[in-house]
């Protein structure tokens, strides 16, 4: 990969930090430097303060000069460099000189929304505790403490917000190959579609997809059939379509048939010596820890010896790993013999609460991780997988479901770290007859 600046630019409050954490996930831990000016400003802030507003700007103007001269520090040792902040044309002529110093190609990639969207995030994030105080207020020194933050006198509201924007030209602001992303509704967002994209720019051979690719060639077809479990999950299925999938899975080798828990008791009967998977709490979960157990128990009885369930995405939200936890354990607890893999659908997690959720599905003694239920808005990443299958380390093994279509999903999926692919492609059409 040649050395490359990237730039995640636009308005404050757009999602810039867990953009660049997502980038750096596909890539090799390794591969990206990240030189921060918000924390070259809050270092400062805390070794000089100021006392009214014009000093802040000093201090302010003075941390933008030593964040360049770290930068210039780091180009000169040629790694990959990632810095994220509401560039304008106070760094632009700067930046390019550093690039063009140092033979450093720039990938700008601006992410704008609709202002009151931005006011809203830019205020709840100010407000709380953990963001320094010194954003929001014009007298500070280290050790300041504003126990009602509301009160700051440096706080942002929509019309200054506004004006930035438009005359510091946030939402405008271009360096290199420029590519911007709308991030109004988060929710939205086509994150692995875009972030495809800046993967095509980079073409890093380090990249997890590479390195995984790689580790998946080498893997057979058996070895990757025995990985399905071949999943039929549509709320229309009828017993005939389930009693093929099962076949089929049986005479194939696939680790399990994942159906629903209705045909559980018949599927077993009909094929007692195929592992049956089954989902609890799907695809939403949340119901509560008590009905999940329950759930569980009457489905293991019934002849299913895999249970995936699906974790509360509130819990999730409020980062409240210990609820998770016990909600887990609920279900653990309720099927001791089963193997327990818990889909935590990765579309809607942000990045700094996957390494979390896999310590609390590590803690409440489950069997696996599984990426998704494949009815959120996307499916298994290959980042994901890589993540989880490093963090776990092989303590709990990983299951990557959702848009798992060819074998070339399979081996991808299988070289990231999966040791289990959820499928509702036919293996014989995916590897012919056997």
């Amino acid at each position: 990969m040649e050395k490359t600046l990237i730039l995640l630019a636009g308005p404050p409050a757009t999602g810039k930090t867990d953009l660049a954490d997502r980038i750096k996930a596909r890539h090799t831990s390794e591969s990206f430097l990240s030189v921060s000016l918000d924390d070259v400003k809050e270092e400062y802030w805390d070794t000089y303060g100021f006392n009214n507003a014009e000093e802040k700007a000093q201090v302010d103007a003075n941390a933008l000069q030593e964040w360049f001269r770290r930068l210039d520090v780091a180009m000169a040792d040629g790694p990959q460099i990632m810095c994220d902040y509401p560039f304008s044309a106070k760094q632009h002529d700067r930046l390019a000189e550093l690039a063009d110093k140092h033979g450093y190609r720039v990938l700008t990639i601006r992410l704008v929304a609709d202002p009151v969207m931005i006011s809203k995030r830019y205020r709840a994030r100010d407000l709380k505790p953990t963001r320094h105080l010194a954003h929001i207020v014009t007298h500070y020194h280290k050790g300041d403490v504003l126990e009602d933050r509301s009160k700051g006198d440096d706080l942002v509201d929509l019309d200054i917000l506004v004006d930035r924007i438009k005359n510091r030209g946030y939402d405008t602001f271009e360096l290199g190959h420029t590519i911007e992303l709308d991030v109004t509704n988060v929710d939205a967002v086509d994150y692995p579609g875009f972030l495809a994209k800046v993967d095509e720019y980079l073409d890093d051979p380090s990249s997890v997809a590479a390195i995984a690719a790689k580790a998946g060639a080498e893997l057979t077809d058996e070895d990757l059939c025995s990985r399905i479990d071949y999943t039929l999950l549509k709320p229309t299925a009828t017993w005939d379509q389930i009693d093929a999938i099962c076949a089929e899975a049986f005479e194939c080798g696939c680790a399990s048939a994942c159906i629903p828990p209705s045909y559980i008791a018949r599927a077993h009967k009909a094929y007692p010596d195929l592992s049956l998977t089954t989902v609890i709490a799907f695809p939403l979960g949340y119901m509560t820890s008590a009905a999940k157990a329950v759930e569980a128990a009457d489905a293991y009885a019934n002849g299913a010896s895999e249970i995936d369930m699906v974790i509360d995405q509130g819990m999730v939200k409020a980062r409240d790993y210990q609820a998770i936890e016990d909600d887990i354990r609920a279900v653990r607890e309720a099927v001791p013999n089963a193997t327990l893999k818990v889909i935590v659908e990765t579309c809607y997690l942000a990045q700094e609460t996957k390494k979390p959720i896999c310590h609390a599905v590590e803690a409440a003694g489950a069997d696996f991780i599984k990426t998704s239920t494949g009815f959120g808005t996307a499916g298994a990443q290959v980042e994901d997988v890589y993540l989880f299958a490093q963090e776990l380390g092989g303590r709990v093994k990983v299951k990557a479901s959702g848009g798992v279509r060819t074998k070339e999903d399979l081996a991808l999926m299988s070289g990231a770290g999966a040791d289990r692919i959820g499928a509702s492609a036919s293996p014989r059409k995916l590897f012919g007859a056997r």
